[in-house]
């Protein structure tokens, strides 16, 4: 699922972005509103969560907008400091599904999401990402591509998302280890070299794989920094 995220608050971002794609989602970063809302930035959208003091506009405007762009169905959730009862009813009347107050607890705002993501995708609905011939299945956690159909595991499904959410980009070896790890530095690099060769050989990302598809993808590792996955 893509999730957008926008806050002018880097750390809460990262923070909200690590647990997020820990779960298996995709996440796009926003600074302000008028990036997000720029045409045809986000076709997939899946979920959006919103501060409400933004550098161009405030919440309540920038989801009068987004209800606008992307219809009915589309979850929103406010993260904000607002408190207030007040605030609370402008945001529902503005067209969020949800509200939460910072500082946010990670397992409550997770159960929130799922909870929004479950009320607006129903069975049969469900949203799928997909990359060229790969089409990722986030509530049995396999992929698909082919004629095949891989299953992953938890962290497994969650890595292949993110390089394939970022393919054509370096991805580096720190990024993956916060993100999935949480900087673990005793167990980080030895299960990361393992959960990437197990994806190179599950989902047949080496060069030397002759896929019977027009869409190649290939995982290089770039040595000394990271991993790009590349669309051939």
């Amino acid at each position: 699922m893509l999730i957008a995220i926008v806050d002018d608050d880097s750390s809460m971002q990262c923070l909200l972005q690590a647990a997020l794609e820990h779960a298996g989602h995709q996440v796009r970063l926003f600074p302000d509103a008028h990036s997000f809302l720029e045409p045809g930035c986000n076709p997939d959208l899946g979920m959006l969560v919103v501060d409400w003091l933004l550098p161009d506009m405030q919440g309540p405007e920038l989801v009068r907008a987004a209800r606008q762009h992307y219809g009915a169905q589309l979850p929103i959730l406010f993260a904000t400091q607002r408190q207030q009862e007040r605030d609370l009813v402008q945001a529902l009347e503005a067209g969020a599904d949800d509200f939460m107050s910072k500082p946010l607890q990670l397992p409550v705002f997770m159960a929130r999401v799922q909870a929004l993501l479950r009320r607006s995708y129903r069975p049969g609905r469900t949203h799928t990402p997909q990359f060229g011939p790969y089409r990722f299945d986030p509530d049995g956690r396999h992929v698909e591509f082919g004629a095949q159909r891989v299953a992953l595991k938890g962290r497994e499904y969650a890595i292949a998302q993110h390089l394939f959410s970022h393919s054509g980009q370096l991805v580096t070896r720190q990024q993956l280890h916060q993100l999935f790890w949480q900087g673990k530095p005793a167990v980080e690099t030895r299960s990361l070299d393992t959960h990437i060769s197990q994806l190179r050989s599950k989902l047949q990302l080496g060069l030397s794989h002759d896929l019977q598809h027009p869409c190649r993808f290939a995982l290089q590792m770039v040595y000394g920094t990271g991993y790009r996955l590349e669309r051939l």
